[in-house]
C-alpha cells in the first residue's frame, strides 16, 4: 500500500517543479523581449542624434554643399498594438484579419476615450503609456549647379495670336406688334358730396388769413367750468388757453386741432353747438408799415414835414393833449431811446412768451405821438399806454399778432381807463374782434385805425373797415396819395405817412411810410382836441374830423382821400364846432 502512495506524490512534485520551471522559463523570455526593445528604442536615437550630427556638418564648398532639412516622420510609438504585418514575408491568417476587421468597425461605435489620461494627465491615443517622440526625417537636397560658362539665351519676343475677324451674326428684326384696341370703360358715376351745414354769421370766408389748426370759442361767463374739457372731447380738440374778457362779457378760449381738417369747417361745427356762442379761426393781424431807410442828422429838422401839414407848431399853444390817455396796440415801445425817456405811462404785454423781442413798429407809432427832444409829437402832454400784441416768429420777420391777442389788448386798454386807442395794423373781418370793438364805442372810446397798405385793387381792410372805427389813409409831402394805400368809402380823412422821420430801436431814427404812421398823427390830434374840450361828444369826433380837413382829390368825400387832409390848427380855432353829415361806408 505505501508504494503507489509515494509514487503519487513523486509525480505531484515532478508536476510542481515543472510548472515551476515552466513560469521562471516565461518570467525569463518576457525580461529578455523587454530589454531588446529597449535596446532597440535606444539604438534608434542613437541613429537619430548620429544623422543630427551629420546634417551639421558642411559638405564642400564655394556656395556648394548638400541641404539638410527634418521632416516629420512619425516613429513607432510604445502601445499595445501589434505592428502591422508585412504581406511580402507573412501573410495574415484569414479569421485574424476577420477579427481585425470587426473590432475596428465595431470600435466606431463603442463609447469615446476620455480626452485626457487619468494616469499621466496628459492627451493620450491608446492606453496611458507615454508618446516615444516623433522620429524625425532628413530631407538631403542636392546643391544647385553653377556654371559660370553658362550664357542664357537672350528671352524671345512672343507674338500674340492674331485675331481672327468674326463674322457678324444678322440680326433679327423685331415683329412690329400692332397697338391693341382697348374699349374704354364706362365713365364712373357722378360722386355725391354731402351739403355741407350754413354756419351762422360769425363763420367768415376761407380765402383769409389765419393761423393754422387754431380756433377760439366764445362762451358764455356763466357757462360751467368743464364745458371746455368737454368741447374739447366731444370736437376732438386741444384746449390751450382760457380767459374771461370784461369787455364783451364772455369766456374766450382758444383750441388747437389735428388732422387736415378745415378751420372753417370746425368752427361752423362748433358755432352749431348750444354750449357756444360763438366760433372762428384765430385770424391774423400785421402792422401796416412800408419800406423805411435810415436818415441823417442833417436832414432831421427839414424832414419833418408833418408839423407844417398839419399846424402843430401853432397848435401846441392851444393844447398839448394833457391829461388825455392814448392806447398803442402794436409791437411795444423801446424805452431806452432819448426821445421816449419819458413817454410811457403804462404798458401791457398781450403776447406773453410767445414771440422775440420788442418790433420797431411799436416804437416808431410813440415817437410820433410823444417824441421829445430831435423830434416833435404831436401830443407830447397825452399819456401813453403801450401794449405790446404784435411779434415776430424764426419763419416769419414781419411783426403779426392774433385774434386772442387783439380782444386781450381791447380788454386791458379799456380797463385803464384809454380814451384813444390807436390801432396801426390790419386783418381779415373778425367777428369778435367786431364785438370787442362794439363794446369799447359804447363806452365813450375813440378808436382810430390804418386804411391798409394794399393797394387800389385791395379788400376793405380791419378794423379800419367797421362803422365804429375813424380810417385814416396816407399822403406825401405834396399831399398826393400813397401809391400802397387801400382805397373805399370805408376811408375817412387822410394824413401825412410818406417819408416820415421817426424814431427806431437802438436809439436810431429812420424814414419810413405806411397809413399807419398817418394813423397815429390823428390820434394825436383827436387828443388835443380833446384836452381843449373835454365835454366834446365822443359820437361826434369822426364828423367833426372831417369837417375840420382840407379837401383833397375830388370835390367832397370820394374813396381815396376821404373828406381830405387833417389840419390841428384849423380844428382847435374853431369857436363853433360844425358836425358835418357823416360819410357812408
Amino acid at each position: 500500500m505505501m508504494k503507489p502512495i509515494c509514487c503519487f506524490r513523486l509525480l505531484i512534485a515532478a508536476t510542481f517543479m515543472m510548472v515551476l520551471a515552466n513560469g521562471a522559463q516565461a518570467a525569463r523570455h518576457t525580461e529578455a523581449r523587454a530589454h531588446s526593445s529597449i535596446e532597440r528604442d535606444q539604438r534608434e536615437v542613437d541613429k537619430d542624434q548620429q544623422l543630427v550630427r551629420l546634417a551639421q556638418i558642411s559638405i564642400g564648398g564655394g556656395g556648394g554643399g548638400f541641404q539638410i532639412g527634418i521632416g516629420g516622420y512619425q516613429g513607432p510609438s510604445h502601445s499595445r498594438r501589434r505592428p502591422r504585418y508585412d504581406r511580402r514575408k507573412r501573410l495574415r491568417p484569414r479569421h485574424r484579419q476577420r477579427a481585425r476587421d470587426r473590432r475596428s468597425r465595431d470600435r466606431r461605435h463603442v463609447r469615446p476615450r476620455p480626452d485626457r489620461c487619468r494616469r499621466y494627465g496628459r492627451r493620450g491615443g491608446r492606453g496611458c503609456r507615454p508618446r516615444r517622440p516623433r522620429r524625425p526625417v532628413i530631407v538631403i537636397t542636392p546643391p544647385p549647379i553653377i556654371d559660370d560658362d553658362y550664357e542664357r539665351d537672350p528671352p524671345r519676343r512672343v507674338r500674340p495670336p492674331r485675331k481672327t475677324a468674326q463674322p457678324k451674326r444678322p440680326t433679327r428684326k423685331k415683329p412690329v406688334r400692332k397697338p391693341r384696341q382697348r374699349i374704354a370703360a364706362p365713365p364712373p358715376p357722378p360722386r355725391v358730396i354731402p351739403p355741407i351745414p350754413s354756419p351762422r354769421p360769425t363763420a367768415v370766408a376761407a380765402d383769409l388769413d389765419h393761423w393754422p389748426n387754431e380756433i377760439v370759442v366764445q362762451l358764455a361767463t356763466a357757462s360751467p367750468p368743464d364745458t371746455e374739457d368737454a368741447l374739447a372731447q366731444a370736437y376732438n380738440l386741444t384746449f390751450v388757453v382760457s380767459e374771461t374778457n370784461t369787455l364783451v362779457d364772455r369766456r374766450i378760449v382758444k383750441y388747437q386741432f389735428s388732422g387736415q381738417r378745415p378751420a372753417e369747417a370746425v368752427a361752423a361745427t362748433l358755432t352749431a353747438d348750444p354750449r357756444v356762442f360763438g366760433a372762428q379761426p384765430n385770424w391774423r393781424y400785421r402792422v401796416m408799415q412800408g419800406a423805411g431807410t435810415a436818415g441823417g442828422a442833417a436832414s432831421q429838422a427839414s424832414m419833418q414835414y408833418a408839423v407844417m401839414k398839419l399846424g402843430l407848431g401853432d397848435a401846441h399853444v392851444i393844447a398839448k393833449g394833457r391829461g388825455v390817455k392814448i392806447a398803442v396796440i402794436d409791437s411795444g415801445v423801446d424805452r431806452g431811446h432819448p426821445a421816449l425817456a419819458q413817454a410811457v405811462s403804462g404798458s401791457f404785454d398781450a403776447v406773453g412768451r410767445r414771440g422775440y423781442d420788442i418790433g420797431p413798429h411799436g416804437t416808431a407809432i410813440a415817437g410820433i405821438l410823444k417824441a421829445e427832444g430831435l423830434l416833435q409829437g404831436v401830443a407830447p402832454s397825452a399819456e401813453l399806454l403801450a401794449v405790446r400784441a404784435f411779434f415776430t416768429t424764426e419763419k416769419d420777420a414781419a411783426e403779426q399778432s392774433s385774434t386772442a391777442i387783439i380782444m386781450r389788448s381791447l380788454d386791458w386798454a379799456v380797463r385803464e381807463k384809454a380814451r384813444i386807442i390807436n390801432m396801426s395794423f390790419a386783418g381779415p373781418p373778425d367777428p369778435a374782434v367786431a364785438d370787442a370793438i362794439k363794446a369799447a364805442r359804447a363806452k365813450g372810446v375813440i378808436l382810430i385805425a390804418a386804411a391798409g397798405n394794399g393797394g387800389a385793387d385791395a379788400k376793405p381792410a380791419y378794423p379800419a373797415a367797421y362803422e365804429e372805427v375813424i380810417a385814416v389813409t396816407a399822403t406825401d409831402t405834396d399831399d398826393r396819395l400813397y401809391d400802397k394805400a387801400n382805397r373805399g368809402p370805408y376811408i375817412d380823412v387822410a394824413a401825412p405817412g410818406v417819408d416820415i422821420f421817426v424814431v427806431a430801436p437802438s436809439k436810431a431814427y429812420k424814414h419810413s411810410s405806411g397809413t399807419s404812421l398817418a394813423a397815429a398823427h390823428v390820434s394825436g390830434i383827436v387828443a388835443l382836441l380833446i384836452e381843449q374840450d373835454t365835454s366834446v361828444d365822443d359820437t361826434k369826433v369822426g364828423a367833426i374830423l372831417r369837417g375840420a380837413s382840407d379837401d383833397l382829390g375830388q370835390p367832397g368825400p370820394d374813396k381815396e382821400f376821404g373828406a381830405g387832409r387833417v389840419d390841428a390848427l384849423k380844428l382847435l380855432q374853431s369857436s363853433a364846432v360844425r358836425v358835418a353829415k357823416p360819410a357812408t361806408k
